[in-house]
C-alpha cells in the first residue's frame, strides 16, 4: 500500500511531495474508522453492519447511538479515547499535508494543493462533530443509568463543544474551495426524519441536563 500510495502522490502532487503525500496517506484508513465506527461494539458485535449505519452516505443517524451505547458501555475510556484519536490523526494529516505545500504548488500549482487541503479541513471538521457527539451522549447515558454528577458534568461539556463543532461544520466548510457536500443530521433520506437523529438527541440531552442542574423537569423527554 505505501509504494501504491506513493506512486499515485507522485502523480498527483510531484516527486518532491510524494513521501509526505504517502505518509499522510497511509493515516486515512485509521482516521476514518476511528470515527465511524466504535471498536468495542465491533469487536463484540460480529455481524454484517458493525457500525449500526452510524454515518451512512451523507447521514448522521442518531436512534442507533443507545444500541451502540449499550454494546460498549463497560469500555467507554476506549471509546473516548479512539474519538479523540480520530481527531489528531485528522490534524496530523492536514499538517503533513501543509508542510508539503511550497514542493506541491512547485510541481501542480494552487489549485491542486487547495482541492485537496478542502478535504482535510473537512474532514477534521467532521471527526470533531464525531469526537463530541459519540462521547457527549455516551456521558449522558451513563449519567442517566448512574446518577454520576461527574458524568452529568462531562456530558455537558462534550454536548456543548458538539453544538460548536457542528454549527461550524455546517458555517464553514461550505466555503472551502470546491468543498463535498455536507453530511446532514437525519435518520433517512427523509428530509422529515429530523427526530431522533444527532441535532435531535443532543438537543433534548442538553435540555435534560440543564433541567436536572436547575431542579425543572423537561417538558420533553429526552431520546
Amino acid at each position: 500500500p505505501r509504494v501504491l500510495a506513493e506512486e499515485w502522490a507522485t502523480n498527483e502532487f510531484g516527486a518532491q511531495a510524494a513521501t509526505n503525500v504517502a505518509e499522510m496517506l497511509m493515516l486515512s484508513p485509521e482516521c476514518v474508522r476511528k470515527c465511524i465506527y466504535i471498536e468495542a461494539y465491533a469487536r463484540d458485535h460480529q455481524d454484517w453492519n458493525p457500525g449500526l449505519n452510524l454515518m451512512r452516505d451523507d447521514i448522521i443517524r442518531g436512534v442507533v447511538l443507545k444500541k451502540l451505547y449499550d454494546g460498549s458501555k463497560e469500555s467507554l475510556p476506549a471509546v473516548f479515547a479512539e474519538k479523540e484519536q480520530a481527531v489528531a490523526l485528522a490534524v496530523q494529516m492536514r499538517s503533513i499535508f501543509e508542510n508539503s505545500r511550497p514542493d506541491i504548488l512547485a510541481a501542480r500549482g494552487e489549485r491542486a494543493y487547495q482541492e485537496s487541503l478542502s478535504s482535510l479541513i473537512y474532514l477534521e471538521s467532521l471527526t470533531r462533530v464525531m469526537e463530541h457527539y459519540v462521547i457527549g451522549m455516551f456521558s449522558y447515558y451513563q449519567w442517566q443509568e448512574s446518577h454520576d454528577p461527574a458524568a452529568a458534568v462531562k456530558a455537558t461539556e462534550e454536548l456543548q463543544a458538539w453544538k460548536e463543532a457542528w454549527n461550524s461544520y455546517q458555517a464553514e466548510v461550505p466555503k472551502l474551495y470546491d468543498a463535498a457536500s455536507l453530511y446532514r443530521s437525519q435518520n433517512t433520506q427523509s428530509a422529515d426524519s429530523a427526530k431522533g437523529a444527532m441535532a435531535d438527541l443532543c438537543e433534548n440531552a442538553m435540555q435534560d441536563l440543564a433541567a436536572a442542574n436547575t431542579g425543572h423537569p423537561v417538558t420533553q423527554p429526552s431520546q
